[in-house]
Parts: structure tokens; C-alpha cells; sequence
């Protein structure tokens, strides 16, 4: 039930956010680890300007909206069983209204982070660690997903682009999405 109650909360999030926000107004930062036997077992440590932010297992994926700067340092390092790599520096300059798209690779004796093109295949990602978060402070909300099923978001995603390829009616997509928010 409180996982329930989390999804209301996010999928509200997502609505207030994006009414109240354009996509000019941030710039987004994609951090993917994906599937892989060799280091499997590391967790990926992640941090933002010097403030741990979360860590990413196996196939997961991170998603970090800056509202509040240009630029920004990301440090890495991964963990297991007792042990810690050294932590790795990125700076990276960033254009509000852009997407960036990185991801995790486990070495012998650390993890490094390289820059992609577009984003990983979801064949390569589990989606029950997906991690969204934000530097915005003022509203003190953090955004952490994380389960076993597709969340309501993920289901009106699939929505709306079944609505935009036009393999469903509005009224189709206005009554489904209108039964998710209220299945809580």
C-alpha cells in the first residue's frame, strides 16, 4: 500500500513539474549502468557536486534534473563486499533544456563513466532501479523509484504514446488514465 501511495505521490510530481516547468528550465543528466556479468555485483556509487546522490545496481539507470547550474562534477566509485574503488571526477558544462547521456563500466581496480550519444536500449536496463532525482531543494521533494512492476508513470507513458500513434482515442486515454490515479 505505501509503494501505492509513492506513485501517487510521483505521478502528481511529474504533473506539478511539468506544468510548472518547461524543459528549458533544466537540463538532464542520464546515468545508465547496464546489465553485464563482469562486475555484477559492485554497486555504482554516484555523486553531484560533492553530495552523494544514490548508488545503481546492476542494469540500473539514473535520471537528475539541474535546475540551479552550468555545470556540474560527478564523482563514481564502485563498491563490494568490504572493498571501495577511488572515487572518479567528471566536470561536465551543461545547456538547460539538454539531455545528457552517460554510462558506468567496471574495471579491474575501478569504474569509469564515459559519454554516450542517445540513450541505452531497455533490453540492457531493469527498470525496477530506476532513480529520478533533482538538485531542486526548494520544494524538499526527492524523487526515488524503485520496484517490482511497472509504476503508473511508466503506464501513462505507454498511454500517451499509444494516444500519439493513434492506436487509441482520447476518451480511451482520458478514462485509463483517469482509473490509474484512481486506483489508490
Amino acid at each position: 500500500m505505501k509503494l501505492l501511495a509513492n506513485y501517487i505521490i510521483i505521478i502528481f510530481i511529474i504533473f506539478f513539474c511539468t506544468s510548472t516547468y518547461g524543459q528549458s528550465d533544466f537540463a538532464t543528466i542520464n546515468i545508465y549502468r547496464p546489465k553485464m556479468t563482469y562486475g555484477s555485483g559492485a554497486r555504482h556509487h554516484i555523486i553531484m557536486n560533492g553530495e552523494k546522490i544514490c548508488y545503481l545496481k546492476n542494469g540500473g539507470h539514473l535520471e537528475y534534473k539541474i535546475f540551479n547550474s552550468d555545470s556540474i562534477t560527478i564523482g563514481i566509485y564502485a563498491s563490494a563486499i568490504g572493498s571501495k574503488s577511488k572515487v572518479q571526477k567528471y566536470d561536465v558544462y551543461l545547456e538547460k533544456g539538454k539531455s545528457y547521456y552517460f554510462q558506468t563500466i567496471p574495471k579491474f581496480s575501478k569504474t569509469i563513466m564515459e559519454q554516450i550519444d542517445s540513450p541505452i536500449s531497455d533490453k540492457k536496463l531493469n527498470y525496477r532501479h530506476f532513480k529520478m532525482y533533482s538538485d531542486f531543494k526548494d520544494n524538499s521533494i526527492l524523487l526515488n523509484t524503485s520496484s517490482n512492476e511497472k509504476s503508473s508513470a511508466d503506464k501513462l507513458r505507454e498511454l500517451k504514446q499509444l494516444l500519439d500513434d493513434g492506436i487509441i482515442t482520447l476518451d480511451d486515454f482520458e478514462k485509463k488514465k483517469e482509473e490509474l490515479l484512481n486506483k489508490y
